[in-house]
């Protein structure tokens, strides 16, 4: 399994992730939407640190959390 790199997620929770563990316990589990629905948020592209995903106006980027996802190898 690929190493986990370092994400935002901004939904019903706004967290840092770093491993597939804080994924599960941080933000699947606290949000009413499925994997496949979170999977869909866009990119932010003002924040620059690392990559930060949501739902909210200012997650305009073409790449959606999904994509990212497959790109780094790692399976939300």
């Amino acid at each position: 399994m690929a190493k986990w790199p370092k994400f935002g997620f901004s939904g019903q929770v706004g967290e840092v992730i770093d491993t597939e563990e804080e994924w599960q316990e941080l933000v699947v589990a606290k949000c009413d939407k499925k994997v496949e629905a979170l999977k869909k948020a866009k990119q932010n592209p003002s924040i620059t640190e690392y990559p930060e995903f949501g739902f909210y106006e200012e997650h305009t980027g073409d790449l959606t959390l999904g994509e990212w996802a497959e790109q780094q190898g790692i399976e939300l």
